[in-house]
Protein backbone atom coordinates (compact mmCIF):
# COMPACT_ATOMS: atom_id res chain seq x y z
CA UNK A 1 0.00 0.00 0.00
CA UNK A 2 1.65 3.63 -0.92
CA UNK A 3 0.33 6.05 1.46
CA UNK A 4 0.58 9.88 0.03
CA UNK A 5 1.68 12.02 2.17
CA UNK A 6 -0.01 15.90 0.75
CA UNK A 7 0.99 19.12 2.35
CA UNK A 8 -0.66 22.31 2.46
CA UNK A 9 1.62 25.33 2.95
CA UNK A 10 -1.03 27.76 4.85
CA UNK A 11 1.17 31.08 5.14
CA UNK A 12 3.00 32.35 7.72
CA UNK A 13 2.86 31.12 11.03
CA UNK A 14 2.86 33.84 14.19
CA UNK A 15 5.12 32.96 17.31
CA UNK A 16 2.36 30.55 18.99
CA UNK A 17 2.30 28.57 15.83
CA UNK A 18 -0.95 29.62 14.52
CA UNK A 19 -1.65 31.64 11.31
CA UNK A 20 -1.27 35.30 11.17
CA UNK A 21 -4.05 36.97 10.52
CA UNK A 22 -3.58 40.48 8.26
CA UNK A 23 -3.93 43.54 9.38
CA UNK A 24 -5.27 46.88 7.79
CA UNK A 25 -5.44 47.73 4.17
CA UNK A 26 -3.73 43.84 3.86
CA UNK A 27 -6.78 42.47 5.55
CA UNK A 28 -9.33 44.02 3.52
CA UNK A 29 -6.94 43.05 0.21
CA UNK A 30 -7.14 39.62 1.46
CA UNK A 31 -10.51 39.14 2.04
CA UNK A 32 -11.27 40.76 -1.77
CA UNK A 33 -8.65 37.94 -2.67
CA UNK A 34 -10.24 35.38 -1.08
CA UNK A 35 -14.13 35.90 -2.33
CA UNK A 36 -12.67 36.31 -5.78
CA UNK A 37 -11.27 33.00 -5.74
CA UNK A 38 -14.34 31.57 -4.22
CA UNK A 39 -16.36 32.92 -6.63
CA UNK A 40 -13.70 31.46 -9.27
CA UNK A 41 -13.42 28.12 -7.43
CA UNK A 42 -17.54 27.83 -7.35
CA UNK A 43 -17.95 28.26 -11.38
CA UNK A 44 -14.32 26.50 -12.22
CA UNK A 45 -15.72 22.80 -10.35
CA UNK A 46 -19.00 22.37 -11.97
CA UNK A 47 -17.21 23.46 -15.30
CA UNK A 48 -14.58 21.28 -14.92
CA UNK A 49 -16.59 18.34 -13.81
CA UNK A 50 -19.27 18.46 -16.57
CA UNK A 51 -16.24 18.29 -18.99
CA UNK A 52 -14.66 15.52 -17.26
CA UNK A 53 -18.14 13.56 -17.36
CA UNK A 54 -18.66 14.50 -21.13
CA UNK A 55 -15.32 13.54 -21.95
CA UNK A 56 -15.95 10.22 -20.04
CA UNK A 57 -19.23 9.62 -21.99
CA UNK A 58 -17.19 10.13 -25.18
CA UNK A 59 -15.19 7.19 -24.49
CA UNK A 60 -18.01 4.72 -23.04
CA UNK A 61 -18.98 2.39 -25.90
CA UNK A 62 -23.09 1.62 -26.41
CA UNK A 63 -23.30 -1.83 -25.43
CA UNK A 64 -26.50 -3.53 -25.89
CA UNK A 65 -28.33 -5.06 -23.27
CA UNK A 66 -27.45 -9.35 -23.01
CA UNK A 67 -29.71 -12.03 -23.92
CA UNK A 68 -29.55 -14.46 -21.56
CA UNK A 69 -27.42 -17.82 -22.76
CA UNK A 70 -29.10 -20.24 -20.53
CA UNK A 71 -32.84 -21.77 -20.04
CA UNK A 72 -32.49 -22.57 -16.53
CA UNK A 73 -35.14 -24.69 -14.56
CA UNK A 74 -35.29 -24.00 -11.17
CA UNK A 75 -34.56 -26.15 -8.36
CA UNK A 76 -32.80 -28.97 -11.43
CA UNK A 77 -29.17 -29.50 -12.70
CA UNK A 78 -27.73 -32.02 -15.64
CA UNK A 79 -24.58 -33.62 -16.35
CA UNK A 80 -23.13 -34.52 -19.45
CA UNK A 81 -21.67 -38.18 -20.15
CA UNK A 82 -19.43 -38.21 -23.47
CA UNK A 83 -20.06 -41.18 -25.75
CA UNK A 84 -19.44 -41.87 -29.35
CA UNK A 85 -20.88 -44.21 -32.67
CA UNK A 86 -18.30 -47.34 -33.04
CA UNK A 87 -18.69 -50.34 -35.52
CA UNK A 88 -16.23 -52.11 -33.08
CA UNK A 89 -16.83 -50.83 -29.13
CA UNK A 90 -20.07 -51.16 -27.17
CA UNK A 91 -20.45 -47.91 -25.18
CA UNK A 92 -23.28 -47.10 -22.73
CA UNK A 93 -23.51 -44.67 -20.00
CA UNK A 94 -24.63 -46.05 -16.56
CA UNK A 95 -26.44 -43.75 -13.99
CA UNK A 96 -26.98 -43.63 -10.65
CA UNK A 97 -30.49 -44.21 -9.38
CA UNK A 98 -32.50 -41.63 -7.47
CA UNK A 99 -36.43 -40.38 -8.06
CA UNK A 100 -37.16 -37.96 -10.50
CA UNK A 101 -33.81 -38.48 -12.43
CA UNK A 102 -34.32 -37.84 -16.92
CA UNK A 103 -32.37 -39.08 -19.03
CA UNK A 104 -32.25 -37.26 -22.37
CA UNK A 105 -30.25 -37.61 -25.73
CA UNK A 106 -27.84 -34.91 -26.93
CA UNK A 107 -29.10 -32.95 -29.94
CA UNK A 108 -31.16 -35.87 -32.02
CA UNK A 109 -30.21 -38.10 -30.68
CA UNK A 110 -32.49 -40.45 -29.08
CA UNK A 111 -31.03 -42.92 -26.31
CA UNK A 112 -32.11 -46.71 -25.68
CA UNK A 113 -32.83 -47.57 -21.47
CA UNK A 114 -32.37 -50.66 -19.77
CA UNK A 115 -33.67 -49.98 -16.23
CA UNK A 116 -32.17 -51.44 -13.18
CA UNK A 117 -30.89 -51.04 -10.10
CA UNK A 118 -28.19 -49.09 -12.22
CA UNK A 119 -29.99 -46.97 -15.50
CA UNK A 120 -27.67 -48.10 -18.88
CA UNK A 121 -27.90 -45.65 -21.08
CA UNK A 122 -27.09 -46.81 -25.20
CA UNK A 123 -26.30 -43.50 -26.98
CA UNK A 124 -24.28 -42.98 -30.28
CA UNK A 125 -23.79 -39.35 -28.99
CA UNK A 126 -23.94 -37.68 -25.72
CA UNK A 127 -25.93 -37.93 -22.85
CA UNK A 128 -27.83 -35.36 -20.38
CA UNK A 129 -29.10 -36.10 -16.75
CA UNK A 130 -30.88 -33.99 -14.87
CA UNK A 131 -32.16 -34.20 -11.44
CA UNK A 132 -33.26 -32.20 -8.41
CA UNK A 133 -30.24 -29.70 -7.41
CA UNK A 134 -30.68 -31.25 -3.91
CA UNK A 135 -30.01 -34.71 -5.21
CA UNK A 136 -26.37 -36.36 -5.08
CA UNK A 137 -26.50 -38.10 -8.58
CA UNK A 138 -23.98 -39.14 -11.47
CA UNK A 139 -22.77 -41.22 -14.02
CA UNK A 140 -20.09 -42.81 -16.02
CA UNK A 141 -19.38 -43.66 -19.67
CA UNK A 142 -17.99 -46.94 -20.61
CA UNK A 143 -16.22 -48.21 -23.56
CA UNK A 144 -15.64 -52.11 -24.23
CA UNK A 145 -14.01 -53.70 -27.76
CA UNK A 146 -12.23 -56.72 -28.31
CA UNK A 147 -10.35 -55.26 -31.17
CA UNK A 148 -9.94 -52.02 -33.56
CA UNK A 149 -8.87 -48.67 -32.61
CA UNK A 150 -11.15 -48.72 -29.52
CA UNK A 151 -9.72 -52.14 -27.79
CA UNK A 152 -10.05 -52.74 -23.93
CA UNK A 153 -12.30 -51.08 -21.52
CA UNK A 154 -12.31 -47.11 -21.09
CA UNK A 155 -14.50 -44.93 -18.80
CA UNK A 156 -15.09 -41.28 -18.50
CA UNK A 157 -17.55 -39.98 -15.30
CA UNK A 158 -20.21 -37.13 -16.32
CA UNK A 159 -19.35 -33.78 -16.40
CA UNK A 160 -21.27 -30.59 -15.12
CA UNK A 161 -21.02 -28.33 -18.19
CA UNK A 162 -18.46 -24.81 -17.00
CA UNK A 163 -17.18 -21.99 -17.92
CA UNK A 164 -13.18 -23.13 -16.92
CA UNK A 165 -11.54 -26.33 -17.10
CA UNK A 166 -8.07 -28.13 -16.99
CA UNK A 167 -6.99 -30.96 -18.63
CA UNK A 168 -3.75 -32.26 -17.76
CA UNK A 169 -1.82 -35.00 -19.10
CA UNK A 170 -2.77 -35.09 -22.68
CA UNK A 171 -0.69 -36.24 -25.64
CA UNK A 172 -1.35 -35.36 -29.10
CA UNK A 173 0.95 -37.26 -31.96
CA UNK A 174 1.04 -39.62 -34.52
CA UNK A 175 1.08 -42.27 -31.98
CA UNK A 176 -1.90 -40.22 -29.90
CA UNK A 177 -4.53 -39.64 -31.91
CA UNK A 178 -6.72 -37.34 -29.52
CA UNK A 179 -10.02 -35.89 -29.55
CA UNK A 180 -11.28 -33.20 -27.51
CA UNK A 181 -15.09 -33.98 -26.96
CA UNK A 182 -17.06 -30.62 -25.98
CA UNK A 183 -20.81 -30.96 -24.68
CA UNK A 184 -22.95 -27.94 -24.92
CA UNK A 185 -26.08 -28.90 -22.57
CA UNK A 186 -27.79 -24.85 -22.82
CA UNK A 187 -30.08 -23.42 -25.39
CA UNK A 188 -27.51 -21.08 -27.13
CA UNK A 189 -24.34 -21.53 -28.91
CA UNK A 190 -21.09 -21.68 -26.57
CA UNK A 191 -17.56 -19.99 -28.15
CA UNK A 192 -14.53 -21.99 -26.71
CA UNK A 193 -11.22 -20.95 -26.30
CA UNK A 194 -7.95 -23.50 -25.99
CA UNK A 195 -4.84 -22.89 -24.20
CA UNK A 196 -1.87 -25.67 -24.56
CA UNK A 197 0.72 -25.81 -21.83
CA UNK A 198 3.93 -27.37 -22.26
CA UNK A 199 7.16 -28.45 -20.13
CA UNK A 200 8.40 -24.92 -21.34
CA UNK A 201 5.46 -22.74 -20.81
CA UNK A 202 2.41 -22.16 -23.43
CA UNK A 203 2.21 -23.68 -26.83
CA UNK A 204 1.34 -21.47 -29.76
CA UNK A 205 -2.06 -23.43 -31.81
CA UNK A 206 -4.09 -21.69 -34.73
CA UNK A 207 -7.39 -21.69 -34.67
CA UNK A 208 -7.48 -23.01 -31.18
CA UNK A 209 -10.18 -19.70 -29.97
CA UNK A 210 -13.77 -19.17 -31.11
CA UNK A 211 -14.55 -22.40 -31.35
CA UNK A 212 -18.37 -22.95 -31.58
CA UNK A 213 -20.71 -25.57 -30.27
CA UNK A 214 -23.76 -25.60 -31.16
CA UNK A 215 -26.69 -25.24 -28.88
CA UNK A 216 -27.94 -28.72 -27.24
CA UNK A 217 -25.00 -30.88 -29.25
CA UNK A 218 -21.62 -32.29 -28.80
CA UNK A 219 -18.32 -31.71 -30.84
CA UNK A 220 -15.39 -33.27 -31.19
CA UNK A 221 -11.90 -31.45 -32.43
CA UNK A 222 -8.84 -33.62 -33.74
CA UNK A 223 -6.49 -31.80 -31.50
CA UNK A 224 -3.26 -32.66 -33.88
CA UNK A 225 -4.08 -30.58 -36.13
CA UNK A 226 -3.90 -27.91 -34.06
CA UNK A 227 -0.78 -28.64 -31.88
CA UNK A 228 1.68 -32.05 -31.93
CA UNK A 229 4.08 -32.49 -29.28
CA UNK A 230 6.23 -36.04 -28.13
CA UNK A 231 5.69 -34.84 -24.60
CA UNK A 232 2.22 -35.13 -22.38
CA UNK A 233 0.60 -31.32 -22.03
CA UNK A 234 -2.11 -29.64 -19.75
CA UNK A 235 -5.47 -27.58 -21.96
CA UNK A 236 -6.68 -24.47 -20.72
CA UNK A 237 -10.68 -24.96 -21.81
CA UNK A 238 -12.12 -21.28 -20.97
CA UNK A 239 -15.55 -20.38 -22.67
CA UNK A 240 -16.33 -16.31 -23.68
CA UNK A 241 -20.22 -17.50 -24.02
CA UNK A 242 -22.29 -20.24 -22.99
CA UNK A 243 -20.82 -24.05 -20.77
CA UNK A 244 -19.15 -26.53 -21.89
CA UNK A 245 -18.86 -30.17 -20.69
CA UNK A 246 -15.07 -31.03 -22.23
CA UNK A 247 -13.38 -34.06 -22.45
CA UNK A 248 -10.19 -35.78 -24.19
CA UNK A 249 -10.11 -39.08 -26.07
CA UNK A 250 -7.13 -40.52 -26.93
CA UNK A 251 -6.50 -43.11 -29.46
CA UNK A 252 -2.71 -44.75 -28.99
CA UNK A 253 -1.15 -46.57 -31.96
CA UNK A 254 1.94 -48.52 -32.65
CA UNK A 255 2.46 -47.81 -36.13
CA UNK A 256 -0.63 -49.13 -38.11
CA UNK A 257 -1.68 -51.39 -34.83
CA UNK A 258 -4.07 -49.59 -32.64
CA UNK A 259 -3.16 -50.76 -28.67
CA UNK A 260 -6.19 -48.92 -26.82
CA UNK A 261 -8.18 -45.88 -26.23
CA UNK A 262 -8.66 -44.11 -23.13
CA UNK A 263 -10.52 -40.60 -21.43
CA UNK A 264 -9.29 -37.59 -19.59
CA UNK A 265 -11.64 -35.09 -17.74
CA UNK A 266 -10.97 -32.25 -16.37
CA UNK A 267 -8.04 -32.42 -13.07
CA UNK A 268 -8.58 -30.83 -9.64
CA UNK A 269 -6.74 -28.40 -8.54
CA UNK A 270 -5.63 -27.44 -4.55
CA UNK A 271 -3.18 -27.40 -2.82
CA UNK A 272 -3.49 -31.19 -1.78
CA UNK A 273 -4.43 -33.34 -4.27
CA UNK A 274 -4.72 -37.35 -4.30
CA UNK A 275 -4.56 -39.50 -7.08
CA UNK A 276 -6.37 -42.89 -6.47
CA UNK A 277 -5.67 -46.27 -7.84
CA UNK A 278 -2.39 -45.68 -9.76
CA UNK A 279 -1.78 -49.55 -10.99
CA UNK A 280 0.86 -51.55 -9.63
CA UNK A 281 3.00 -53.75 -11.58
CA UNK A 282 6.06 -53.69 -14.11
CA UNK A 283 6.43 -50.68 -16.53
CA UNK A 284 6.50 -46.54 -15.69
CA UNK A 285 3.89 -44.29 -14.78
CA UNK A 286 4.18 -40.69 -15.13
CA UNK A 287 2.67 -38.29 -13.33
CA UNK A 288 2.06 -34.58 -15.09
CA UNK A 289 1.61 -31.51 -12.79
CA UNK A 290 0.16 -28.57 -14.21
CA UNK A 291 0.60 -24.91 -12.84
CA UNK A 292 -2.57 -22.84 -13.83
CA UNK A 293 -0.84 -19.53 -11.86
CA UNK A 294 0.91 -17.42 -13.11
CA UNK A 295 4.20 -17.97 -10.22
CA UNK A 296 6.14 -20.72 -9.80
CA UNK A 297 5.47 -23.47 -7.84
CA UNK A 298 7.17 -26.06 -5.88
CA UNK A 299 5.60 -29.78 -5.27
CA UNK A 300 6.38 -32.54 -2.92
CA UNK A 301 4.76 -35.77 -4.13
CA UNK A 302 4.06 -38.70 -1.23
CA UNK A 303 3.13 -42.63 -2.66
CA UNK A 304 0.63 -44.17 -0.08
CA UNK A 305 1.67 -47.88 -0.24
CA UNK A 306 0.88 -51.16 1.80
CA UNK A 307 4.01 -50.12 3.65
CA UNK A 308 2.87 -46.75 4.49
CA UNK A 309 3.76 -43.54 2.66
CA UNK A 310 7.24 -42.79 0.46
CA UNK A 311 8.30 -39.53 -0.76
CA UNK A 312 9.41 -38.74 -3.70
CA UNK A 313 12.43 -36.80 -5.16
CA UNK A 314 12.86 -35.64 -8.51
Amino acid sequence: MVVLDRTRRLGRMGAHGAPERPQGRDARNAWRCLMTRSRLLAIAVPVAVAALLTAALAFVPAQATPEPSVEAVPGRTSVACPNFASATATAVTAVSPGPDLTVEGVGNTSPSLMPGEVTVVRNTSATRVSGSADLTFGGTSMATAASGPYRGVTMSQCQTPTTESWLTGVVSNDSFLTDLVLINLDNAEAAVDLTFYGADGETTAAGARGILVGANSQRSISLKPLVSQAAAMTIHVETSQGRVAAFARETIWQGTNPVGTDWITPSVSGHDVVVPGVPAGSGSRLLVVGNPGERSITVDITVQTANGPVSLQE
